[in-house]
């Protein structure tokens, strides 16, 4: 256990210390670069930022994000359940799928933008684009639980069936690589809102769009404050989600699911 809690230790110190690092690096071999500013001015930005009304943003931000999260997580886990019960509705279905999360977030916003609201354009977008490797983990994670013949045949010969079946055996066996879709999209699903909000729009507040205004008024110290908080936001929820998953699923070593 302390060794556990040393490397975690380390890890959230480089973590959060190595954007630092890397930007002093920059400004000490840039010194005249116009797009970096000094890093104490970065590091005042911070502290006013965090004070400040920027708060507001943050706070729509993780609003938006905490609800995307949850219902793609539910759309997937939901849909990709579904698609596994008949192994030729997934064969269907699995191209529709494949194809939408290769394609980039930001090009089908736009067609997004036709169907709902453009307040809901962000979340709706960020929703799907999460959901559909959800869907694909949960699949790929249920074929893992099914090919478990060992613990299906004690289930059976124990005439375990149906819901029961599927609750007690196949789901346990399969919540390892449910777990790791979900560690997937706890991040990316931050990047996808804050990208999404800075080039759809649509609402006053949001980190996406603060950075925005920051960019175009010039204010640089601002904005890399704004993007390291963006930044330490997304690695925290990484982490602490982590820690959830060893308490979740403690048996598992970290990359063996078997």
């Amino acid at each position: 256990m302390p060794r556990r809690r040393e490397l975690i230790s380390y890890h959230l110190l480089f973590g959060l210390s190595s954007p630092v690092i890397v930007y002093c690096l920059l400004y000490w071999i840039l010194p005249d670069s116009l797009l970096l500013k000094n890093p104490l001015d970065v590091l005042f930005s911070l502290r006013t930022l965090v004070r400040g009304d920027s708060s507001f943003h943050i706070i729509a931000t993780l609003t938006r994000w905490l609800s995307c999260l949850t219902a793609a997580v539910l759309l997937g886990v939901i849909a990709g359940t579904l698609a596994r019960v008949n192994r030729h509705i997934w064969l269907v279905l699995r191209p529709a799928v494949d194809f939408l999360r290769s394609t980039p977030a930001v090009t089908y916003a736009a067609f997004c933008m036709i169907l709902v609201p453009l307040g809901m354009v962000v979340p709706v977008t960020a929703i799907v684009a999460n959901g559909t490797i959800m869907i694909v983990y949960t699949a790929l994670a249920l074929e893992h639980g099914l090919k478990q013949e060992d613990r299906l045949l004690v289930a059976r010969c124990l005439k375990a069936r149906g819901v029961r079946l599927y609750m007690d055996v196949i789901l346990p066996g399969a919540l390892p690589v449910i777990l790791d879709g979900v560690q997937v999209i706890v991040s990316l699903s931050l990047i996808y809102t804050i990208m999404l909000e800075a080039v759809i729009g649509g609402s006053r507040y949001g980190i996406g769009v603060l950075v925005f205004e920051l960019k175009s008024a010039l204010r640089l110290s601002e904005m890399y404050a704004l993007i390291y908080v963006s930044g330490v936001l997304g690695f925290a929820a990484n982490v602490t989600f982590s820690q959830l998953r060893s308490r979740l699923h403690p048996w598992v070593e970290e990359g063996n699911h078997e």
